[in-house]
């Protein structure tokens, strides 16, 4: 599927720091094309405070993703099992320094859907590890 396509974006998010639990679930509209493997999806995230949009991208395939934001948030995560990768985090309120430890990236291809499962640790600036799954489903629009 080479052309762009409407698609509707939902992230679930489950982040513990052992005392504590939090589940968010966010919903975008979007447009995305797969190409040689790999899932491209586009779309606008919106700060509820200030109104500003941040450009957001995730590119998914087997066992690696990768989530790009820029705008208002400004990072570029990426997901491999058994790796760490460092990156900085920007925001309006200023920039820290995150660790992630990816244990689990895996990405399943359907005729109207695309689903992808992280298990990944968190830190930033050295601060102790919050375990974090989150799950992406990229739902494509026929019509």
């Amino acid at each position: 599927m080479d052309r762009e396509n409407n698609v509707l974006i939902t992230m679930i998010s489950r982040i513990s720091d052992g005392a504590h639990h939090d589940t968010s679930e966010t919903v975008y509209p979007g447009k995305a094309f797969e190409k040689d493997g790999c899932c491209y999806v586009f779309y606008d995230e919106h700060d509820e405070d200030t109104g500003e949009v941040t450009k957001a991208s995730l590119r998914l395939r087997p066992r690696h993703i990768e989530i790009r934001k820029k705008g208002n948030i400004t990072a570029q995560m990426t997901f491999v099992p058994g790796q760490q990768s460092e990156t900085e985090y920007k925001t309006p309120y200023g920039s820290m320094f995150m660790t992630i430890d990816t244990k689990r990236a895996d990405v399943q291809f359907g005729l109207s859907e695309v689903r992808a499962e992280l298990n990944y640790l968190l830190s930033f600036g050295g601060s102790s590890a919050m375990k974090n799954r989150m799950e992406i489903v990229v739902r494509y629009i026929r019509g």
